[in-house]
């Protein structure tokens, strides 16, 4: 008995096909990009030290004068801090100060829209208690003191501390 191994080709093309066409298109791309590469760390280190000719010479300084270098610095760093939290201190004022107009803006306006509408309430408070009045003093013209009695003590639910409509009622209570 003999075996018998039979290598199967591929569906598209046989062996190989998709790595020529991928050469192929690689070979249609242009050469030079218009775009730079974006360098990293150690690229730009060697590209910076290749520009780079000689040796680099550093001064000698007395302990004094880098000291005093130090101390420099030292207060130019505190002078920067201090003016960072100026500006920190007066943002945060402004945006504080902001805030407090607008709540009190609309703190007005609430208490606008609340006034209004208590003016509103009382001016129809007021209405009602004038039709209760009037139409008491109707019952009073015809003599039907019980009506009229009737109509001003709705007008005392109303306004309860009211002179003129105290002095008529103790009037039909004496009649």
């Amino acid at each position: 008995m003999s075996i018998l191994i039979v290598k199967r080709k591929c569906m598209f093309g046989g062996y190989g096909s998709v790595r020529n066409i991928l050469k192929s298109n690689k070979n249609l791309l242009r050469k030079k990009s218009f775009f730079e590469k974006n360098l990293d760390y150690s690229d730009r280190k060697r590209l910076l030290l290749s520009g780079a000719v000689g040796d680099l010479e550093f001064k000698d300084i007395s302990k004094g004068k880098l000291i005093d270098i130090k101390e420099k610095i030292r207060n130019e760093a505190k002078l920067e801090a201090i003016l960072n939290f100026r500006i920190t201190l007066f943002i945060v004022f402004l945006i504080f100060t902001a805030s407090l107009f607008f709540v009190n803006e609309i703190y007005k306006h609430d208490n606008l829209i609340k006034l209004k509408n208590e003016s509103r309430l009382k001016n129809e408070r007021l209405q009602i208690f004038n039709m209760y009045m009037e139409e008491g003093d109707a019952q009073l013209r015809n003599n039907h003191t019980k009506n009229a009695i009737y109509f001003y003590k709705k007008a005392e639910v109303i306004f309860p501390n009211d002179s003129l409509l105290k002095i008529k009622l103790k009037q039909i209570s004496f009649k």
